[in-house]
């Protein structure tokens, strides 16, 4: 056994090992790689459901909030009917108020006439 093959043969199997080591580190690597592009795909699907549920729930939330609007503006438009008739029935009244002044004034007129009338047959 020559020293020149002997030392060649040190050093082959030297970088051997060498190589080796450094294809099991690349291999842990990959593993570990793996391992973590895996988790990162869970989170992706996990975030997606959840965007999924906070889609859906903004849309029944914006179905509410518009059904809502519409209540409220169904609900003005009642109070406002309302207001409308209690202004009509205020101003019916304020009529026959009027009206019943009116007929109560000519009353105490003819009554004051009839009075006055009387006194002079009288006198």
């Amino acid at each position: 056994a020559d020293p020149i093959q002997s030392s060649l043969r040190s050093t082959i199997d030297n970088l051997r090992h060498e190589i080796d080591d450094k294809i099991r580190d690349y291999d842990t690597k990959i593993e570990d790689l793996k391992e973590k592009e895996i988790e990162y795909v869970q989170r992706i699907d996990q975030q997606c459901v959840q965007i999924k549920c906070l889609t859906d729930e903004k849309s029944v939330l914006e179905e509410q909030f518009g059904i809502i609007k519409r209540e409220k503006c169904d609900s003005e438009s009642v109070m406002e009917d309302a207001a409308e008739n209690l202004r009509a029935k205020l101003e019916d009244i304020q009529r026959e108020k009027d009206a019943e002044m009116d007929r109560r004034k000519e009353k105490e007129k003819i009554d004051k006439e009839q009075t006055d009338e009387y006194q002079k047959q009288i006198e």
